[in-house]
């Protein structure tokens, strides 16, 4: 009897099916001058619908200034309360998220001020009209291409670093947001 030749060989199936299941989550699609019209009515009608359902924004303004509690810079702070005023969806999810990382894994401050960053530039990448539920692989691509240089912008492709790490939180604040109820069965 053989050994197999690679490790982790009989995973290739499952493989396909997550990556199957990943291109379900992230759908290209092309947005025409009235879908950005109507994406930005449902934005603000959604802002709306959520502001009723918060009696008023000082009880999200309380969860951040929980969240933010001990950061080593008032900036996340700043720039989390700027985001309720232009859009409080996506505040309200990056404080669930952070909340539930804190709750899961206990996350240091630091990975807490890199994933609010993150989050925070990713929203106003597209000028915060548009939620996080709404965007695609396309829309995430075109943020994270923004850092890329050539090589002589960059010779020593110090970019990369940069590019992997938004991509790593990225694609866990994305799992978490489209499948929330499914276990992180790599713990």
């Amino acid at each position: 009897m053989g050994s197999s030749p690679t490790p982790g060989a009989s995973d290739v199936g499952s493989t396909t099916k997550r990556n199957k299941n990943k291109q379900r989550e992230f759908v290209f699609k092309t947005k025409s001058k009235r879908g950005m019209v109507l994406q930005q009515a449902q934005i603000k009608e959604n802002n709306n619908n959520l502001s009723s359902s918060f009696s008023n924004t000082e009880e999200l303004e309380r969860k951040i200034d929980s969240i933010t509690k001990g950061l080593s810079r008032p900036y996340f702070n700043k720039i989390l309360k700027e985001l309720i005023k232009t859009n409080l969806e996506n505040a309200i999810i990056i404080c669930d998220y952070i909340i539930a990382e804190q709750i899961e894994i206990n996350i240091q401050n630091s990975t807490k001020e890199s994933k609010i960053k993150v989050l925070t530039w990713l929203s106003n990448h597209f000028q915060d009209e548009k939620s996080f539920r709404n965007m695609t692989k396309h829309d995430i691509l075109d943020f994270l291409n923004k850092l890329r240089k050539s090589a002589g912008d960059d010779p020593l492709s110090k970019w990369i670093g940069s590019y992997n790490g938004r991509q790593i939180i990225l694609t866990k604040f994305f799992r978490w947001l489209y499948n929330s109820d499914e276990p992180d069965l790599r713990k």
